[in-house]
């Protein structure tokens, strides 16, 4: 079988769709790093996870009950190939993982810049982040009750 070959070509294109959102979510996890300290760039880097995990989210709910597809793909061991299937079961795995990303994403764009979760009473604040006082004056975390110690 040749490289490249796709053997189901009518559930392909989910597979081929698939395979490129968790590339682009590889990519984009690479290009955070230099955009975490970037005024802005939480926002661009979830909003984007957000949108590719809906895509796949998407993609493997409309392939749920289709037709079993299979992708072989050049990079793998010689004569090979790498082998890639989307069958009911992978779909249901994709569908958690979609899932997942798509509702924790906009959960994360909700924390204003410093305020970050586990600071605040129940753990160590990050590097950076403000103090537990602070964030209660400036209003930034309102989760935080003001009865709890600094």
């Amino acid at each position: 079988m040749p490289a490249s070959a796709i053997t189901s070509a009518a559930s392909a294109p989910a597979l081929q769709l698939l395979v490129a959102g968790i590339v682009a979510l590889v990519l984009l996890a690479a290009g955070a790093v230099p955009l975490a300290r970037k005024a802005g760039g939480s926002a661009l880097v979830y909003g984007a996870a957000a949108a590719i995990c809906v895509l796949v989210l998407g993609t493997a709910l409309s392939s749920l009950g289709g037709a079993p597809a299979s992708l072989i793909l050049p990079p793998g061991l010689p004569e090979l190939g790498g082998r890639l299937r989307l069958d009911a079961l992978a779909a249901v795995g994709l569908d958690g993982d979609g899932l997942g990303g798509a509702a924790a994403s906009p959960f994360a764009l909700g924390f204003p810049p410093g305020c970050a979760p586990g600071g605040a009473g129940g753990g160590a604040s990050p590097p950076g982040a403000m103090p537990a006082t602070s964030r209660r004056r400036n209003g930034c975390c309102p989760s935080i009750p003001p009865s709890w110690p600094a």
